[in-house]
Order: C-alpha cells, then sequence, then structure tokens
C-alpha cells in the first residue's frame, strides 16, 4: 500500500514530526481527514496533492521513518553538521587564501 488515503489521524509520528518543523506539510484540501499524495502542488487548487514532503529531510528523516535506535538518528545528524562544518572550513581557508594572496601581490 502507498499510503495516499491515510487518515491524518493514523499516520506514523515521523510524520507529525516532521511537520513541526515545515519541512512536511499536510494541506487537507476536501476536508475528509485524509492525506493523499499525488503529482502537483499542495497550493494548486487544480491538482488532488495534500501532502508535500522537502528534499531536505531524505537523509535525516530515513532513519526515524525506518525505526532506527535514537543513537543512529543522532550520529545521522551528528555527520550531517559535520559535513557542513567541513564544507565552511573549506571555504574559509579558500577565502583567506585568496585575501592573503592579493595582499602579497601588492
Amino acid at each position: 500500500k502507498d499510503g495516499s488515503g491515510t487518515l491524518y489521524s493514523e499516520a506514523p509520528t515521523w510524520i507529525k514530526t516532521w511537520e513541526k518543523t515545515g519541512l512536511i506539510t499536510f494541506n487537507d484540501k476536501n476536508d475528509d481527514g485524509r492525506m493523499y499524495y499525488s503529482a502537483g502542488g499542495v497550493n494548486d487548487p487544480s491538482s488532488a496533492n495534500e501532502v508535500s514532503v522537502d528534499r531536505d529531510i531524505m537523509v535525516l528523516a530515513n532513519p526515524e521513518i525506518a525505526d532506527l535506535p535514537a543513537w543512529v538518528i543522532a550520529l545521522v545528524a551528528a555527520g550531517g553538521i559535520a559535513a557542513a562544518l567541513s564544507t565552511t572550513a573549506g571555504l574559509l581557508l579558500v577565502i583567506s587564501t585568496s585575501v592573503s594572496h592579493d595582499l602579497l601581490k601588492r
């Protein structure tokens, strides 16, 4: 079963958890209490789609969706933070090298 037409009250807890962050939105267009997921935008009145999932949560939500232990979820989150910090450090290194190169060449 694909989950389309699931009652919102019976939806998995991870949907409601991520809905609080705004990365998943549910807009009950026909007020039947069921979640329909299809092509089209949530805010498009001609579309039957009522659920929007932001691409940014795919990595972070997967351990929770798979019902893995909390320490695995924490490990994935720590990995995401480490990747962001590593990227920031690399950018700062390039910027500082560029600035120092400009200062020494003048």
